[in-house]
């Protein structure tokens, strides 16, 4: 249990690094460019993601499962279902990204 527990906590230590980074480079994106519509969903994204692997980590840690009941998993599968739901809502994001450069007459491959 301590492996788990160790590696949920590094684990969430590099998403909270990741979404330092993100934002990071967020900012420096221009008001209204469409990259900044996409990192804005890539950082929800990985918020989403990072609650996952938090709320896993205390789970396991502290035996809520076990003390309290199997229910403390349901908040797992709904930051994680909200998470996949946010990714394909992204692609569609970067899809539209896409075919708007494709009408200006931009290429992505030689």
């Amino acid at each position: 249990m301590w492996f788990e527990i160790s590696m949920s906590s590094f684990i969430t230590l590099l998403f909270i690094t990741t979404v330092f980074f993100v934002n990071k480079a967020f900012k420096e994106l221009q008001p209204g460019s469409p990259l900044r519509y996409y990192a804005e969903s890539h950082i929800t994204i990985l918020l989403l993601l990072m609650l996952y692997a938090l709320w896993h980590t205390l789970n396991k840690a502290f035996q809520w499962s076990d003390r309290i009941g199997p229910y403390m998993v349901y908040p797992e599968y709904v930051l994680m279902g909200l998470a996949v739901m946010m990714i394909l809502f992204s692609s569609f994001r970067l899809y539209r990204i896409y075919k708007k450069a494709k009408k200006m007459g931009l290429t992505f491959h030689e």
